[in-house]
């Protein structure tokens, strides 16, 4: 098998160039290298034999004719970390004091339409809760709608940030955006049942 050793400073790590899923071009190596290392990918040096070892993103690593026990010297800087990041920062907390109270309020909406559902209440006291449900579902929207715009309205690109995370804090928007979008969906939904359930009582109250 083709083992070297790859080390920067005190870290090091050992990499088998014929196992299975082990990088076969130089853009796989160096993301590999990052990955391992926590480097930044874009600050990636790397030393064998006494040279900086330079080519295409997808020349063949036998190109390079790596030897067994050859060690690879990488210079470079630390990713910087997720929550040294102000924007990704931001997002979690977004996530944490206001997505995470909104996913809730969702969870209570639909405990309340589970049951109504069930018709227990008195005729007049169930239309009186449907009215208010109603209310609060379209309330639930308009603050979806609002959290949206507060998302958008985040920067992604703070001072100085590298191009990976630009990318990192997009990804995390969308995440979250994501999960937005499908609570909304869900709420529209549940107030379709809302609906049908006044069309029932309505019927019912004409079939009398």
């Amino acid at each position: 098998r083709m083992k070297i050793k790859v080390a920067c400073g005190t870290n090091h790590f050992d990499l088998d160039l014929e196992a299975e899923g082990s990088p076969s071009t130089l853009i796989q190596l160096k993301n590999r290298i990052c990955d391992e290392l926590n480097i930044d990918n874009k600050m990636l040096r790397i030393i064998h034999r006494g040279r900086t070892l330079s080519g295409e993103d997808e020349d063949s690593l036998e190109k390079f004719s790596f030897k067994e026990g050859d060690k690879l010297l990488v210079m470079g800087k630390t990713r910087a970390p997720l929550m040294s990041d102000p924007s990704f920062h931001a997002l979690c907390e977004f996530e944490k004091k206001t997505l995470v109270g909104w996913q809730n309020g969702y969870d209570e909406l639909e405990k309340d339409l589970v049951e109504l559902e069930k018709r227990f209440l008195p005729p007049k006291q169930h239309v009186e809760m449907m009215k208010r449900l109603e209310k609060k579902m379209k309330m639930f929207n308009e603050a979806g709608s609002r959290h949206m715009e507060s998302l958008d309205a985040m920067s992604m690109t703070p001072p100085g940030a590298t191009e990976e995370q630009v990318k990192r804090n997009r990804e995390k928007r969308k995440e979250l955006i994501n999960g937005m979008e499908s609570l909304l969906n869900q709420n529209d939904a549940s107030l379709r049942r809302l609906d049908e359930l006044e069309r029932m009582e309505i019927e019912g109250e004409k079939a009398k």
